[in-house]
């Protein structure tokens, strides 16, 4: 089988092309070229796979996506700063995966979010959260955010696809190949042996997410939206085991929240810190319906990245 992540020069793009090389499919990884020249060890770890790396010169359109001849498409790009990056990531590049897909009759793949719906209504915080059963029911959700309604616009594009199709909503990914702020700052974090502590964020390894990925590209998920993540927990659990397995022991939580607060309320749309703040205020405990694989635990998620880190040396790509 054929496969092509589109956008899967990064964390996600990383895990996935490992576990689906090791599989034996051939594997595709399409991306601008100027995302191979910011990532360069990325990019030859992956050429060492036997990855194929397709690069754009400029925007990736269809005609470049349908002539890698992909029997299945990944969507795997993301974005969370600036809402025009936003919009081009999640929604314009959907399009053009789901344009490139049709004119083959090859299958989708999205990676959403669990935040995609925003706000349930009449759901306080804690509140249960699974996925709603008629595609982003309005009457119930409101995407407010930048983020939420460039990923909620991008299922929705998705979803009216006539052929297969599959969307999975993870949540923080913790794993091999961390790069993203989050970990940046948690490494920094275990040098002074402190690890945040954040009640209620949903949690995803990024082990179990590829697993899940493997299993939408066979067809195992097609006309389903799906809740993929291990649990909705305090980030403590895995920035505790991330610090003891970087510095051997003598870590202590440290809450965050106030802090994140006050950073939330104080920063523009379109930034990480008013995302995390805008989940972390409502703090709803996300869950699935459907049936899913064994998924590692977030401390196994955290020992996993913090063995990759000390083995690739650094945190740049």
């Amino acid at each position: 089988m054929r496969v092509v992540l589109v956008g899967g020069l990064g964390f996600l793009g990383a895990a996935l092309s490992e576990r689906l090389a090791g599989q034996g499919w051939r594997v595709v990884v399409a991306a601008r070229r100027s995302s191979a020249q910011r990532r360069p060890r990325l990019a030859s770890y992956l050429r060492g796979l036997g990855v194929e790396l397709a690069l754009a010169p400029g925007g990736i359109d269809a005609g470049f996506l349908e002539g890698l001849g992909g029997d299945v498409y990944y969507h795997l790009a993301g974005r969370i700063r600036g809402s025009r990056g936003m919009w081009e990531a999640h929604a314009r590049l959907a399009a053009v995966v789901v344009e490139a897909a049709s004119r083959l009759g090859s299958r989708v793949v999205y990676v959403s979010s669990v935040r995609t719906p925003g706000r349930i209504l009449g759901a306080g915080r804690c509140s249960r959260v699974v996925e709603e059963e008629p595609h982003l029911d309005h009457a119930r959700v409101r995407p407010e955010t930048p983020y939420e309604r460039s990923k909620a616009e991008g299922e929705r594009i998705v979803a009216s696809y006539r052929g297969p199709w599959a969307i999975l909503r993870p949540g923080l990914l913790v794993g091999r190949w961390g790069y993203h702020t989050e970990w940046r700052l948690t490494a920094l974090a275990s040098k002074l042996r402190l690890a945040p502590s954040l009640p209620c964020v949903p949690v995803t390894p990024v082990s179990g997410l590829a697993s899940m990925l493997a299993g939408a590209g066979e067809g195992r998920y097609d006309g389903l939206w799906v809740n993929a993540l291990a649990c909705t927990c305090d980030l403590s659990r895995v920035t505790l085991e991330a610090c003891k397995r970087l510095t051997g022991g003598g870590c202590r939580r440290i809450p965050v929240a106030p802090l994140l607060g006050l950073a939330g309320r104080l920063s523009s749309e379109a930034t990480p810190p008013r995302e995390l703040w805008v989940m972390a205020r409502r703090g709803y405990r996300y869950e699935s319906r459907h049936p899913q694989p064994p998924w590692p635990s977030p401390e196994e998620a955290a020992a996993e990245w913090a063995s990759w880190l000390k083995w690739w040396g650094s945190l740049s790509l």
